[in-house]
């Protein structure tokens, strides 16, 4: 079950970049570069992918028939044109997403973005006083603000 769900995943990530001629990882070359480069440190502030995985494929199965059969406010022909993907780095855009699958896939959304968003808020915070480059995808934002906020608030001065 892991294989078939990590090969449809992979699948629908490789048609997505196709459709917006896009390269899987760029910014996070790019990234890696400028580090090098500069010889910087470089942090890998996500959970592990196969821990991810494990508990995307579990919340998947929890959550399979209300993501088929409830309806979508926002269509996937509304983001699969020209400026589709600009829409997905809109963060109003991402709020509405997140916000329906809140309702339509609670714990895909848990795995997905809550709770990698909790765990890279602290790891970034462990990186100190000094400056960071962190790349994140623009889904992550929000919730990166709103964790970072409450944890640097349990942070003794």
């Amino acid at each position: 079950m892991d294989r078939i769900f990590r090969t449809l995943l992979k699948a629908q990530q490789a048609a997505i970049a196709k459709i917006f001629d896009l390269r899987p990882g760029a910014e996070f070359f790019a990234a890696i570069e400028v580090a090098e480069q500069r010889n910087l440190p470089l942090v890998c502030g996500d959970r592990d992918v196969d821990e991810t995985m494990h508990d995307l494929k579990e919340a998947f199965l929890k959550d399979w028939w209300s993501l088929l059969t409830s309806s979508s406010q926002v269509s996937m022909p509304q983001i699969m044109h020209a400026d589709g993907i600009e829409q997905l780095r809109d963060r109003e855009m991402i709020a509405r997403l997140r916000e329906e699958l809140k309702d339509r896939g609670p714990n895909v959304l848990r795995v997905m973005l809550h709770e990698r968003d909790e765990l890279m808020a602290k790891h970034l915070l462990t990186c100190g006083g000094k400056r960071v480059l962190a790349v994140v995808g623009a889904a992550h934002l929000d919730g990166l603000e709103t964790h970072w906020l409450e944890q640097e608030k349990q942070i003794p001065c």
